[in-house]
C-alpha cells in the first residue's frame, strides 16, 4: 500500500490520538452530556456538550447552538451566534464527578451539575 493511499487513515488516527496525549481528550469526554446551573433562576437552562464539539444551550423553549473546542486540559473556547453576532469566549473548566465549574475571562464563576 502506498503512503499516499494511507494518508487519510493516518490523519484520522492522529486526530484521535493527539488529543489524548495532551489531556484534551479527557476533558472532551468529561464535558460530554447535559448540564444545568446549580443556581438556577426562574429560567430552565440546559447546556449540552457533544463529543464532536457541538454545543446546545436551551433556555426555556429557546435553543442556541454553537461549537466548542478544547484548548488545554482545563480550558475550552466556546463560539455562539446570537442575533447575527458571533461571540467567542474562553472558559476555564474543572470537573469533579457530576459537578462542573466554569470561569469566564471576566472572572465570572458558574457551577453546573450533570443531568445526563
Amino acid at each position: 500500500m502506498s503512503l499516499l493511499r494511507c494518508l487519510p487513515l493516518l490523519i484520522v488516527v492522529l486526530a484521535l490520538v493527539v488529543p489524548e496525549v495532551n489531556g484534551q481528550g479527557k476533558l472532551t469526554q468529561d464535558l460530554a452530556g447535559k448540564w444545568q446551573p446549580v443556581d438556577e433562576d426562574k429560567l430552565k437552562i440546559v447546556v449540552e456538550f457533544t463529543r464532536n464539539g457541538l454545543l446546545r444551550i436551551v433556555i426555556d423553549e429557546r435553543q442556541i447552538e454553537g461549537t466548542y473546542r478544547v484548548i488545554s486540559d482545563n480550558e475550552i473556547e466556546v463560539s455562539l451566534t446570537l442575533e447575527d453576532k458571533k461571540l467567542t469566549e474562553k472558559l476555564s473548566v474543572s470537573i469533579n464527578g457530576d459537578q462542573m465549574v466554569t470561569v469566564d475571562s471576566k472572572g465570572k464563576k458558574d457551577v453546573f451539575r450533570r443531568i445526563q
